[in-house]
């Protein structure tokens, strides 16, 4: 079981990443915050596994460095819906264990979830033009053709096939 701490302070969208998160049997929301100043605090006594987070909130950036460093068994997800902000999207793949849009597809969000959870580094590929010639970036060409097709709304099946 996944435990998820979810951050946003968008209502509408925090309620529906509560309900994308909480169909999966290996999901469990334990905790829906509406401010980043309350995520570190919300972390210590919940010990989630990962804390999505929305990273145009202001002060989130901050609160991601202070769940890396106080709470290493937490993984990180950043979501934005800045595109165009590159220089804040980088730093942020510093501070997160992964960064997706806030208007990825369902899957692509369940599976980012899933991957960040599992301790690998996840960058959605439509937030760069080349993730896999990032410096640093974790993720081979293979895993960047898996995610722009699975970001198209292709299912996993078929991406499998």
């Amino acid at each position: 079981m996944i435990r998820t701490l979810i951050c946003e302070d968008v209502r509408l969208l925090r309620a529906g990443l509560v309900a994308l998160l909480s169909r999966p049997t290996d999901i469990e929301v334990i905790a829906q915050l509406q401010s980043s100043d309350l995520i570190e605090p919300v972390a210590r006594v919940l010990q989630p596994d990962v804390a999505v987070i929305d990273i145009d909130m202001s002060g989130s950036q901050a609160a991601l460095l202070r769940l890396r460093e106080g709470l290493p068994g937490c993984h990180t997800l950043a979501l934005s819906d800045r595109v165009g902000h590159r220089t804040r999207l980088h730093k942020a793949t510093h501070f997160a264990h992964g960064i997706i849009r806030k208007t990825a597809p369902p899957d692509l969000i369940l599976t980012a979830l899933r991957r960040v959870a599992g301790g690998h580094k996840v960058i959605d590929p439509a937030l760069h033009d080349t993730p896999s010639r990032m410096v640093g970036s974790p993720l081979t060409p293979r895993e960047v053709d898996v995610l722009r097709i699975a970001a198209e709304g292709v299912s996993t099946a078929e991406i499998a096939g």
